[in-house]
C-alpha cells in the first residue's frame, strides 16, 4: 500500500501491513485529507510554474 508521512510528505512510500501498523503507531503517517491537500497544492505549484503561451500575453 501507498502511504505519505510526515517525515516526507512530497514522497509516497510503498509498504507491507507491518510497516503500515508501525508508522501508525509512531504518529509518522499523513492523513489521508492531508495527502489529498498536497496533491493538490503541488498540482496548482507545477501549473504556476509552467510558461504561458504568447497568444495569451498578447492578449492581455
Amino acid at each position: 500500500m501507498k502511504v505519505r508521512t510526515t517525515i516526507r510528505p512530497d514522497q509516497e512510500l510503498d509498504v507491507d501491513e507491518a510497516e503500515y501498523t508501525d508508522l501508525q503507531r509512531q504518529g509518522l503517517l499523513l492523513p489521508g485529507i492531508h495527502a489529498e491537500q498536497f496533491d493538490i497544492a503541488e498540482q496548482v505549484a507545477s501549473e504556476a510554474a509552467k510558461p504561458k503561451s504568447a497568444s495569451k500575453k498578447e492578449a492581455e
